[in-house]
């Protein structure tokens, strides 16, 4: 059901930021009616690897040394168990602060994931830098649903030449993005981007970022994809469930607050400017 209403959104033209949106909402009500929770967790990133190629200004990796450390294959394997403990549907990502396609054993753990949990939809936010039309084939073959791909050049015509024909061959599971024109984030005050109204009014409140944690390399359980230095570890999934891990307190209470705009906690208040 889930992958026929992105299709159907993606034959209609519609732009991926309003396709978000509607995604949005449809797993509010998919997740009201399953988990008796709205804001249960909609969508995970799985952190197999830590190292990107790129150094892009509006990215904390552009001002440390990025490391190039692995989840191990158990660690994988136990997040694959837990996302069975709940019978998750939701969306999978493979991107933190990384370059997914940077980690040969991808293909590998996707068709694990989507043998055992069929009904997730698996996105994979990259450069491109390294997407070839072995790897593509190979990737969708696996079980990738769509690949978003943002062009950081700011001047972007000779990447986009020298792509221009892998994109037009798996333009049905290809979404290209330029973030230059977007409001940028300041990752929880880690880097200084230029504000404008339109990040303004995105960050009066935080609902999007709030419902998407983030399983690091080590199997820790992350609030939120702002926090680059993983200062906010809310659980481990060796130790907890996901259900368990995600409705404990303070951080359900905080989640709420954040939904109503409400930032305690000081990356928090620093992402929604209000420091």
């Amino acid at each position: 059901m889930k992958g026929r209403l992105l299709w159907l959104l993606n034959q209609l033209g519609i732009s991926h930021n309003v396709q978000k949106l509607l995604y949005a909402e449809y797993l509010k009500l998919y997740n009201l009616l399953k988990y008796s929770d709205p804001n249960f967790i909609r969508s995970l990133t799985i952190e197999t690897s830590t190292y990107c190629n790129r150094k892009c200004y509006y990215c904390p990796n552009s001002l440390e040394t990025t490391p190039k450390l692995f989840m191990t294959e158990d660690c994988f394997n136990r997040v694959v168990e837990r996302l069975c403990e709940i019978n998750f549907t939701g969306t999978i990502n493979f991107a933190f602060y990384n370059e997914p396609l940077l980690d040969t054993r991808l293909p590998s753990f996707i068709s694990l994931l989507k043998s055992k949990r069929p009904g997730c939809l698996v996105f994979i936010n990259t450069n491109g830098d390294f997407l070839t039309d072995e790897l593509a084939e190979t990737l969708i073959q696996s079980g990738v649903n769509l690949f978003i791909i943002t062009n950081h050049d700011i001047d972007g015509t000779s990447y986009m030449d020298a792509k221009r024909e892998l994109f037009e061959k798996y333009s049905s599971h290809i979404k290209l993005q330029n973030i230059h024109g977007d409001a940028l984030l300041n990752r929880g005050g880690i880097i200084k981007v230029k504000r404008n109204v339109m990040v303004e009014q995105r960050k009066s409140i935080c609902d999007e970022m709030c419902d998407m944690p983030i399983i690091d390399y080590t199997g820790n359980v992350l609030l939120c994809c702002n926090d680059y230095h993983r200062k906010h570890v809310i659980g481990n999934i060796y130790q907890s469930d996901l259900s368990k891990i995600w409705k404990q307190e303070p951080y359900r209470t905080i989640r709420g607050k954040l939904r109503r705009g409400i930032a305690t906690m000081e990356i928090c208040k620093k992402c929604l400017s209000r420091v």
